[in-house]
This record gives structure tokens, C-alpha cells and sequence, in this order.
């Protein structure tokens, strides 16, 4: 087996077969696959087809593109499973098997939240591990921590006569915050694609056909942030916001997992080798080897 770096997935030559995950383009004579449906990961899917399971499916014919459902896929030479990665809804690991057994993570996070269940655990001979919070300098609170400080955040504001703007991407984050908000008896404004991802799973929110007189919740694409001080004006009163990632030291409510889920996840698969791929892969490899694992990031025409 023979594994290629393509943007932020992974190309696999398996016995003159090829498989591409998440891959950034389409692969003459390729079987394409997606772990979920961030448009990052979606690079082969605007080119054609691709298998992912039910859940993603339908996630992509709402962004306009063909999801193939499958919960297995077989080669001539391997075969291939989802797994539930805990990323965001209908995020999922891809397990190959082909004699020595491949785990590709995709965005990953071990931790559960009020969406989805963490990363399933499967042992393995070969760890694809994502590694982009995956180094020791990223160390996040629990979600109950962070479900905490959000929940202040947001109802101290409202309290306040201020609406809040939680930012976070249309598919994925929106989804965990429309069902926090939920919790809290809270339908928030979103746009229209997202309003059509929370319904898939019974997710209540409403149209932001307009700026609201009252203070209201909204949830936001993070491209709105520019235009945050503009809403206040329309609105005749504030606004605050709040981008809702693992990039916001503030409130680090990350999809993905950190140091410490990344060790305990290796720990639990217990693979001969790990290999790192994505943003800070060499960092995570380096870190990883200190730790005691067999670790390396991936590097084009890598044997396994």
C-alpha cells in the first residue's frame, strides 16, 4: 500500500487499485470517498460523485452535490468502513482493510457534545491520524466547562438588551449550537442553508430573513464578522459576537481534538505506526515520537 498527501485527505494506491478520502481533486480510475461534509474535504465531491454514509449524503444534496450512501464499500482488493468520528454530524473515519488494517481519522475529536458521540475506537495495524490541534500547545476544557461559560456568555448579554451572534460554519458548529441553544429554550436565527442542515436532524432554529428589533441569537457564517458594528445600527441596539473555534483561545468550543484526546485516541488504537497528516502534522509526529509512539507525517509515495 502506497499513500499520497492531497490537500486535506488522503490518496491510497492498494494493489494497483486506487482510493482517495477527502481528496482535493478527482483521481483518474479512483473510487472517491468524503468523511463529512466540510467544504474543505470536498474537493473530488464538486468533480463527480463520491461514497460517505447516509448522514453526509443528504448533507451534500443540500450543498448541491451527489453523496453515494454506503455504511460499506468493497475493491477488488480491500475493503472499506465508516466509523462515527465525532467531528460533526455525519462525520465518520474510514477503515480499510487489506490484509494489514488502515484507519484514516478525517477530523476527528474523541470527546462527545450535544450532537454527536465521540470517536469510535478501533484497533488497527496503521493510525491516519488528522492532526490539526493534535500537538501539546493545544489543550482544551471539557464541553461541559465550555457549555458553561457559553451559556454566561449568552444569556448575560440577552439579559443585557444585546443580541448575540455566535459565528461558526453552516454545516458542522452551527449544528452544535443550534442544539445548545436549544437546551437553553432558545430557537436561534440562522441562514437559509443552514436552517435546512439543522432540519435534517430535528434541530429547531429560524430564518434570518431580516435583522430582529428585539435581542435575538443568531448563528453566523464567521465571514459576518466584518459587518458586526453594522448590525447594531440596523437594529437600533448592540450587537456582540463571538466566533465559536478551536482557533479562539477565548472560548475554545473545538471540533477537533487537542493534545491530550489525540494521545489518549493513539493509546486506544494501539497501531504499530501513527501517521500524521493535515496542519501541524510534523509537529504532532515529532511530539507523538517523545510520547513513545512510532510516529511520522505523511510524505508523498509513502510504503506501509
Amino acid at each position: 500500500m502506497i499513500l499520497h498527501p492531497s490537500g486535506n485527505g488522503v490518496l491510497m494506491e492498494i494493489d494497483g487499485e486506487r482510493l482517495a478520502i477527502d481528496a482535493s481533486r478527482r483521481f483518474r480510475g479512483a473510487l472517491h470517498v468524503v468523511t463529512h461534509a466540510h467544504w474543505d474535504h470536498l474537493g473530488a465531491a464538486r468533480g463527480g460523485p463520491v461514497y460517505t454514509n447516509p448522514e453526509t449524503a443528504e448533507i451534500l444534496k443540500q450543498r448541491g452535490l451527489e453523496g453515494i450512501a454506503k455504511e460499506q464499500i468493497g475493491g477488488k482488493n480491500y475493503e472499506l468502513r465508516f466509523l462515527n468520528a465525532g467531528h460533526i454530524v455525519g462525520s465518520s473515519q474510514v477503515l480499510v482493510l487489506n490484509g494489514r488494517d488502515v484507519l484514516v481519522t478525517g477530523d476527528f475529536k474523541l470527546e462527545g457534545d450535544v450532537v454527536v458521540r465521540g470517536a469510535d475506537v478501533e484497533s488497527v495495524d496503521v493510525l491516519v491520524m488528522d492532526s490539526t490541534f493534535g500537538v501539546p500547545y493545544f489543550r482544551f476544557p471539557s464541553r461541559r466547562t465550555l457549555y458553561k461559560q457559553l451559556k454566561v456568555f449568552v444569556e448575560e448579554h440577552l439579559s443585557a438588551g444585546r443580541s448575540v451572534v455566535l459565528f461558526g460554519y453552516s454545516v458542522g458548529k452551527s449544528q452544535e449550537l443550534t442544539a445548545f441553544l436549544n437546551s437553553l429554550g432558545i430557537k436561534p436565527l440562522v441562514l437559509p442553508e443552514t436552517q435546512r442542515v439543522n432540519a435534517l436532524f430535528g434541530l429547531e432554529s429560524r430564518v434570518a430573513r431580516s435583522l430582529s428589533r428585539e435581542p435575538s441569537v443568531y448563528i453566523l457564517p464567521p465571514r459576518f464578522q466584518r459587518v458586526l458594528g453594522a448590525f447594531s445600527f440596523q437594529a437600533s441596539h448592540p450587537f456582540v459576537g463571538l466566533f465559536v473555534s478551536g482557533w479562539n483561545r477565548e472560548l475554545p468550543l473545538s471540533s477537533h481534538a487537542d493534545w491530550e484526546q489525540t494521545v489518549r485516541f493513539v493509546e486506544k488504537v494501539s497501531p504499530e505506526l501513527v501517521i500524521t497528516y493535515g496542519e501541524n502534522a510534523a509537529r504532532s509526529a515529532y511530539f507523538l515520537k517523545r510520547e513513545g509512539f512510532d510516529a511520522v507525517p505523511l510524505r508523498r509515495g509513502m510504503f506501509i
